[in-house]
């Protein structure tokens, strides 16, 4: 039920702000990193945003970059960011201290008990970019069928409110 409700109050907080403050959300212990992450993807970032970030864990965020509109241009620079994160990681895998702003990125993003060399090594090949969330143009489509959606939950004894998703 927890991952419905955040779902209703993502829709909620895009296109009903005031009503979504009242809302609140029981997150399962464990989860809180993983909500917040996905919460900052669906509501701090755009589809413009690549924020690079280790597979595992959400919490260590490497660098955030805002891409430009053109797909070629944002393929590049995306690709450009993963090479530097890339070569940040092999440069501190070999023991060497940060030498640029986005390798004392990678080191602060790492927990203190991680920063050895063989932690880069597989970091190396454990980060990815996501880019934000804007759920405007799938609200705007599922418009044209949500009431039929919820009309057959209803008949079918399933919470209306999972048409939202």
């Amino acid at each position: 039920m927890p991952l419905l409700l955040t779902a209703v109050f993502f829709f909620f907080a895009i296109f009903f702000p005031k009503i979504a403050v009242a809302f609140e959300i029981d997150v399962p212990t464990g989860l809180e990193t993983e909500v917040k992450f996905w919460e900052d993807i669906f509501t701090k970032y755009s589809p413009d945003h690549c924020v690079f970030h280790d597979k595992d864990n959400l919490t260590k965020i490497y660098a955030v970059v805002k891409l430009p509109e053109s797909k070629p241009s944002a393929r590049k620079l995306s690709k450009k960011y993963a090479d530097a994160i890339q070569n940040g990681l092999l440069h501190l895998s070999g023991g060497g201290r940060p030498r640029t702003k986005l390798e004392r990125n990678i080191v602060s993003a790492t927990e203190i008990q991680q920063r050895f060399p063989a932690y880069y090594r597989y970091a190396m090949n454990n980060f990815r970019c996501q880019r934000g969330v804007d759920l405007s143009p799938s609200i705007m489509r599922s418009k044209r069928v949500v009431s039929y959606i919820r009309k057959t939950l209803e008949k079918s004894g399933l919470p209306e409110d999972l048409a939202y998703l």
